[in-house]
């Protein structure tokens, strides 16, 4: 028996999570004629955005380099920078700023821009969840967004509350599995290095 292959787009996922209430598949999202192709293909964008935002996924976690705002903010703050600039719009969420080896720094977000007290040269680095193609997704990330899709499938066509319930335990339930699944794929952390720190490292100190 040949392998099947995991689903590598936003029409296979939601075939897997129609498929998985009795209903029949989805090869396109422009068959208006279908009630269930109409509303998945509307809810699909959100449910991932709200699904990726949801917790810090290493799949689709990326980090970059700020741009610095030659205007700065007129109170409150010292500096606005600009979102990261990605191929596909801006990041869902930004999980955290760092300013040399300084992380975790207090920040807002305001149209557009990110404002946040520095008065430093060092650069500002932002870490955040981005939109990721289906195709790089982890096996249990996948099943979460079936079972997400097919909760909300259940929610607005079937409209059947054996399965609504159905849909949103295993939902859940795929969610804390997946989470821990990435964490365990993440490695020891350690302490981000000054670059006189890397120097020594390398070079097991300076000669004369």
């Amino acid at each position: 028996m040949s392998q099947e292959p995991l689903p590598k787009n936003p029409q296979e996922i939601a075939s897997r999570a129609a498929v998985l209430l009795g209903l029949d598949p989805i090869a396109s999202f422009a068959d208006s004629g279908r009630v269930e192709v109409v509303v998945v293909s509307q809810l699909y964008e959100v449910i991932l955005a709200e699904v990726t935002a949801s917790y810090p996924w290493r799949h689709c976690t990326g980090q970059q380099v700020l741009q610095k705002d030659p205007n700065p903010p007129l109170d409150r703050y010292e500096a606005a920078y600009h979102l990261p600039v990605l191929e596909r719009g801006q990041p869902y969420t930004i999980e955290r700023i760092s300013v040399g080896n300084i992380e975790g720094v207090r920040y807002d977000i305001n149209a557009g821009r990110l404002f946040i007290n520095v008065n430093t040269d060092e650069e500002v680095v932002a870490t955040y969840q981005y939109r990721v193609a289906e195709a790089y997704w982890p096996p249990a990330f996948v099943l979460l967004m079936v079972y997400r899709l097919a909760e909300s499938l259940a929610t607005s066509v079937t409209r059947q509350t054996n399965q609504i319930k159905a849909m949103a335990e295993a939902a859940e339930i795929q969610a804390r599995r997946a989470r821990t699944r990435d964490s365990q794929s993440v490695t020891t952390k350690v302490m981000r290095q000054t670059r006189f720190e890397r120097i020594r490292r390398n070079t097991g100190g300076f000669t004369s």
